[in-house]
């Protein structure tokens, strides 16, 4: 189950707009153009995180995004959010410029991960189509790490590292 404390609190839902079921969210500490495209959000409904895909969003202003997510189809269903705070998968703010860089430049960089440090050396890199993964070997174990902007938060190419946010249980595998 995901956990609120491995997502960040990106605004909270303060009024309709429109009869369509778009809302305004008013950012939190954030300005809208630091703001990525995404494909879901997680709101918060009595203490539970549920998932909604995003059918779009844009800028009213630096602190106000208008949000449209899929089964939110009117301006009543829409009322029912008002005050719930919504969420993202940590990283997604922040996603490295250079995630695309070839299999080969890969091999090697040790892995560093936020909550369990370092997780071991890249041995490979499988580029599987939607489903790029790097295979990691530590103490005769190996894993598999999926190349996604939530999960990879940084690539260092001078210490040849890259930094990560494994969400729980992907180890465990």
């Amino acid at each position: 189950m995901l956990k609120k404390e491995n997502l960040i609190f990106l605004g909270t839902l303060v009024k309709p707009h429109g009869i369509h079921g778009d809302m305004i969210l008013k950012l939190n500490n954030l300005h809208s153009e630091d703001i990525p495209e995404m494909e879901s959000v997680f709101i918060e409904i009595e203490g539970l995180m549920v998932p909604f895909f995003i059918s779009h969003f844009s800028d009213i202003n630096q602190f106000s995004l208008l949000i449209k997510v899929d089964d939110i189809d009117s301006n009543a269903k829409a009322k029912k959010f008002i005050g719930c705070n919504i969420y993202i998968i940590e990283g997604i703010l922040n996603m490295p410029d250079n995630l695309n860089l070839k299999s080969q430049e890969l091999i090697g960089y040790d892995i560093i991960d936020r909550k369990h440090g370092n997780i071991g050396k890249i041995t490979d890199f499988l580029n599987i189509t939607d489903n790029p993964l790097l295979k990691v070997s530590a103490e005769g174990k190996e894993f598999m790490i999926p190349v996604h902007q939530n999960i990879i938060l940084k690539i260092d190419n001078k210490k040849k590292t890259v930094f990560t946010g494994i969400p729980e249980g992907l180890l465990d595998l």
